[in-house]
């Protein structure tokens, strides 16, 4: 499928053709499972979720829940990621609530006795971070998805969204510098892949 009969389809998504989704999948489904290795990467080492089971639990939820609409295949698959980002959340929380003793009755004795909530996972972490630079800065916050999340490149995002490539450039830039500060306080190698 060419780039044109993907955006044809997503449109007939957008107007209620179930199908179309299912033969995006299909035709996205090597870049789908791509981008879910990468969230899985970011995740801790011993995950029990592998990239096809998340690609497949996206799946479902895009079909299951109102069709978005998608200008290109590069916005498809943000919007993919974005969502196999917060599969990966949901399922961190459950994962440590039920470490936590899951739905037990918990007594607290006194309120500075009870450490901090801590974070699940890098995948959290990013999220929370990402979700501060949105409210922040909402031009840098969408190139970084753009070409992150969705894998689109420096020319892809500065088409899309009208701004030249140097400063898709200079986005890039400043937001990997600001995410590795409120992620990993230094440590950001995976934003340079």
């Amino acid at each position: 499928m060419n780039a044109a009969t993907i955006t044809s389809r997503l449109d007939d998504w957008w107007r209620g053709d179930a199908r179309a989704l299912s033969q995006v999948v299909s035709e996205l489904y090597p870049q789908l499972r791509r981008a879910a290795a990468g969230c899985l990467r970011r995740e801790v080492r011993h995950h029990t979720l592998q990239s096809t089971a998340l690609v497949h639990e996206a799946y479902l939820q895009l079909a299951a829940g109102a069709p978005v609409h998608c200008e290109a295949r590069s916005h498809f698959l943000g919007v993919a990621s974005r969502l196999m980002r917060q599969i990966l959340i949901q399922y961190a929380r459950r994962r440590g609530a039920a470490k936590r003793g899951g739905g037990c009755r918990l007594t607290l004795l006194d309120e500075q006795q009870v450490p901090a909530p801590q974070r699940t996972s890098v995948e959290e972490a990013l999220d929370e971070a990402l979700e501060r630079l949105r409210r922040l800065e909402p031009r840098r916050h969408l190139v970084l998805e753009m070409r992150y999340r969705s894998g689109s490149t420096v020319d892809e995002i500065a088409r899309i969204t009208g701004l030249s490539i140097r400063t898709v450039e200079r986005e890039l830039s400043l937001g990997r510098s600001w995410l590795e500060k409120a992620v990993f306080e230094g440590d950001g190698a995976w934003l340079h892949k």
